[in-house]
């Protein structure tokens, strides 16, 4: 079986996003390289919602929030005139819905940030970031929080 290099198989860029300076850190980055490519980009949030801990409302009004998060990603992605996808996931474990919707969409790569927004930090990187570097199906590009942007 022949190999791409990454670099000829970089067509689907997953990016999950939590409205942390970490994850907006990483859609820069990934809007980059997408331009660079010409990659489709792909935009997510999870929502990690409890059902007996989340009344409805409280449901109501994090999955407005993701939407809205999603949709300012998706209108930064085609300002800069890429094609984005969109995707909200509800339920379950952050790393295993990025995981999932990486190998469901045939990402070649997922962009995301060294931490997210929820609990405590850890010193050197989230726990979501390093479950999905463990397990993901394609290459992690993981984005430093002290990386800036030189535009």
């Amino acid at each position: 079986m022949q190999q791409q290099s990454l670099v000829t198989a970089l067509q689907k860029i997953l990016v999950p996003i939590d409205g942390s300076k970490y994850s907006q850190l990483a859609l820069e980055q990934a809007i980059m390289i997408a331009k660079a490519f010409n990659s489709d980009v792909l935009v997510m949030t999870a929502i990690d919602s409890y059902p007996e801990s989340t009344t409805l409302k409280l449901e109501d009004k994090l999955q407005q929030e993701a939407h809205s998060l999603i949709e300012s990603a998706k209108a930064e992605v085609v300002k800069a005139n890429l094609t984005c996808e969109t995707i909200l996931t509800v339920r379950g474990r952050p790393y295993e819905m990025i995981i999932q919707e990486g190998r469901n969409r045939d990402a070649n790569l997922i962009v995301m940030g060294t931490h997210g927004k929820g609990g405590l930090e850890r010193l050197l990187m989230g726990s979501v970031t390093e479950r999905v570097i463990g397990l993901s199906p394609c290459p992690v590009l993981v984005v430093p929080a002290s990386y800036t942007t030189m535009q």
